[in-house]
């Protein structure tokens, strides 16, 4: 079937501005279909899901891939670490040409930060960072789905791939309140 957003390098990545519904400081949940064709090599990370501005260390959440290391990745960063390295969980993507669901969550409650492949957790720590609320106006602030969302930022942040039925809630959904029930193995 067709994909939401087929992306390569700069082409095909969509672009949010930040408004007050993406201000999620509290549990969240990041999912997304996806099916990557390679790695891009050029940059720190292959966006799936990011909200953040143009400051470096002061990003809210994403969802990435690293195609150093070839981990999936779910991060935030926070005021309580103002600013300094993310939290992170983290696994290792063998996923190249597959077609999977991955999910980040972060559990307000309990201090719960997990990663998901298919529904499995495949890692998770307890943190009391929670991401940014507020980010910088001046600095294009927004939400970028396949890649970093600012105009100018360099092609190696997008994905090579595509994406589907992405959603961001403001609660830490289960595994079984996941979008697996829709599927979208092809």
């Amino acid at each position: 079937g067709d994909w939401a957003l087929d992306i390569g390098d700069r082409d095909g990545w969509a672009f949010v501005p930040d408004c007050p519904r993406l201000h999620l400081t509290r549990s969240l949940t990041v999912e997304a279909w996806l099916h990557i064709r390679s790695f891009q090599m050029k940059g720190s990370l292959n966006f799936i899901v990011f909200r953040g501005d143009d400051r470096p260390g002061l990003d809210a959440f994403w969802l990435a891939i690293n195609p150093h290391s070839e981990e999936l990745v779910f991060g935030i960063e926070g005021p309580e670490k103002r600013p300094g390295p993310p939290v992170l969980v983290e696994t290792p993507f063998r996923y190249l040409d597959e077609t999977i669901h991955v999910a980040g969550v972060l559990d307000d409650r309990i201090g719960f930060l997990g990663l998901y492949v298919d529904g499995v957790l495949k890692d998770s720590r307890k943190t009391d960072v929670r991401p940014w609320e507020t980010l910088d106006p001046r600095e294009r602030p927004g939400l970028g789905i396949g890649g970093f969302y600012a105009g100018d930022a360099p092609a190696s942040f997008a994905i090579d791939g595509a994406i589907d039925e992405v959603r961001i809630s403001d609660r830490a959904l289960r595994p079984e309140q996941f979008l697996l029930g829709r599927g979208r193995r092809t």
